[in-house]
């Protein structure tokens, strides 16, 4: 297990053009939203101090009364936050094929070749989300009767026992979502590593893959822990630090996108921890 997290580790490292490349289309399509989100809030504030007040000493009742008088303004960022986001999903689907190619075969970084992969995937890996997207949503209706079992239990008890008792719900849907991680993860591999293989068979192998090694929840186990650190050490740099200066709100972008780089290589890192325990496996 430690050989192949050290391999893993490895490869996701020599991949930092990989990272850079899915690091600069997140950005970009970040640039187009909160560029045309802070031209029309310049706009709505007519380029007065309020929007400074905005900025600094953040009051949710002011911003509040804010985006209620505004509220036609702003309500065209709603379709274009989903058509970024749709644009964004579509795209890393269309690049998956290539990524893990990428990872298998650990050629030379060249985006054409990262794109002729992803186009020979395509459809593979569009059937793979489609079939992780039914199991995502059908598991969370199921584990939605558990929060409305320990929410009956500890009905009429204090706030702190009623937490308590969703502690163990919320653990539930936790282990749900990675297990359709998972299962989306081994099943790229799968489909890239048997490329015979019907989209359904290399999601059904992935599901038996899974069950049968939960090991693989340990790895990653492993990511989700390292995100949750940085994600509490990021959050407790941004409280201790005012947003009161360029300065100050330059170095909380930088931060913040230091942050974003890192969720991207521990994607690259899950995939490549799959790939690595899938093959250690045939």
């Amino acid at each position: 297990m430690i050989s192949i997290i050290k391999r893993s580790f490895s490869i996701t490292i020599k991949e930092y053009r990989l990272i850079s490349l899915l690091y600069a289309i997140l950005f970009a399509l970040s640039f187009v939203f909160s560029r045309t989100f802070f031209s029309t809030l310049k706009t709505e504030t007519n380029n007065s101090v309020a929007l400074e007040y905005l900025l600094q000493d953040f009051d949710f009742a002011v911003f509040s009364d804010f985006m209620i008088q505004s509220a036609n303004a702003f309500k065209p960022f709603l379709p274009l936050s989903l058509f970024l986001g749709l644009l964004y999903l579509s795209i890393s689907i269309l690049l998956s094929g290539g990524i893990v190619n990428q990872l298998r075969q650990q050629k030379n970084f060249e985006v054409i070749e990262i794109l002729k992969d992803g186009l020979i995937h395509l459809k593979s890996y569009v059937l793979i989300f489609v079939y992780c997207l039914i199991l995502l949503i059908s598991l969370l209706f199921f584990s939605g009767m558990f929060f409305f079992v320990f929410a009956s239990i500890a009905e009429g008890g204090s706030e702190k026992s009623y937490i308590l008792w969703m502690i163990p719900a919320f653990l539930i849907t936790a282990i749900f979502i990675s297990f359709v991680f998972l299962v989306s993860d081994y099943a790229k591999v799968i489909q890239n590593e048997n490329r015979t293989l019907s989209s359904w068979e290399s999601f059904g192998d992935a599901i038996r893959f899974v069950l049968k090694h939960p090991k693989s929840f340990f790895l990653i186990g492993l990511i989700f822990l390292s995100l949750m650190i940085l994600s509490v050490l990021y959050l407790t740099i941004e409280s201790y630090i005012p947003m009161s200066s360029f300065g100050t709100i330059l170095f909380i972008f930088v931060i913040q996108q230091v942050f974003v780089f890192f969720k991207i290589a521990c994607r690259i890192l899950n995939l490549s921890l799959a790939q690595n325990y899938y093959i250690s496996k045939l």
